[in-house]
């Protein structure tokens, strides 16, 4: 079986650094307060304080032992997060040391063991022009590692790209609990017919989160005066261009597009965060985070 190129031991084996590093950044702190459950359960009773608000009273337990009395209750975390990642073609692009597929792989993965140490429960699904896996919210390092393995295979990657159809899917196998990340370049994403409409819907039932990962090649052009070839991912249509004639104008069309995409996104209620190849993700993650707990999306 063919793989993509992501060294497993050595992912494995920086996550537990990764993880340090969340420590002593606070981030896991950040995760659990950010993606709280919504539910509490009652744990014990305790003595009541000044410092407790009165309305925490139990009076009928104050009454049977005489003294005043307050409910304690504890979170009742089961926290699903369900990510949605993209495999389309467009994602084997890369002119850095990383394709765009590996690195959102690692940050995905790097995600996911976050979610395991918290205790939580993910789930995924991988699309391009179809879902190729799926896989419901479980707790457990055995779901990390079947999440890793299925990244890596290079049979569920490439094709084209259908976020419309992956959302009606995951729609109605979802709890409305569940929190959402979506992880694509969003190549292509203005010729899949009916996703806006989709996509608002969507977001008003889960908490929703966009990644955007691009290469600079994506948003860019090389200065010199060069020959290059430009092809559509999705069809064998290319044109050959001069790079320094056309490098302005490509600039321009992209930032628009993203521009466009960023509102769309952040108007239906979802938070936005870019990444870029050449970028490590860990202080985009961390600042991801951070601003959430502060209840402010990444607008």
């Amino acid at each position: 079986m063919k793989r993509l190129n992501i060294n497993v031991e050595k992912i494995t084996k920086n996550l537990e650094v990764f993880t340090r590093q969340l420590m002593t950044t606070k981030v896991l702190g950040r995760y659990r307060s950010v993606f709280r459950s919504r539910g509490l359960e009652f744990e014990d009773y305790r003595d009541y304080n000044q410092q407790d608000d009165a309305s925490t009273i139990d009076w009928k337990a104050s009454m049977r032992i005489n003294r005043l009395m307050v409910r304690e209750y504890k979170e009742k975390r089961n926290l699903k997060i369900f990510f949605i990642f993209d495999t389309s073609q467009s994602m084997l692009f890369g002119s850095t040391s990383k394709l765009k597929s590996e690195y959102a792989a690692e940050l995905a993965a790097s995600f996911a063991y976050l979610i395991q140490r918290a205790g939580d429960n993910f789930g995924y699904a991988l699309f391009n022009n179809k879902i190729s896996k799926f896989r419901l919210p479980l707790k457990g390092m055995q779901q990390f590692y079947i999440f890793l393995n299925d990244l890596s295979d290079l049979s569920d990657w490439g094709g084209g790209f259908k976020l419309k159809d992956t959302l009606d899917y995951v729609f109605n196998l979802l709890e409305d609990t569940a929190i959402v990340i979506i992880i694509s370049d969003f190549i292509g994403l203005e010729k899949d017919k009916g996703w806006k409409e989709k996509f608002k819907l969507f977001t008003k039932k889960f908490d929703t989160i966009m990644m955007m990962v691009r290469d600079v090649r994506d948003e860019t052009l090389p200065k010199e005066k060069i020959e290059i070839t430009l092809q559509d991912p999705y069809s064998d249509n290319s044109i050959c261009v001069n790079s320094e004639l056309i490098r302005k104008r490509y600039q321009e069309y992209v930032s628009k597009k993203e521009k466009e995409l960023k509102k769309i996104f952040t108007e239906a209620g979802a938070d936005f965060v870019k990444l870029r190849t050449d970028q490590f993700f860990l202080p985009l993650l961390i600042n991801l985070l951070k601003k959430r707990s502060q209840g402010k999306f990444l607008k």
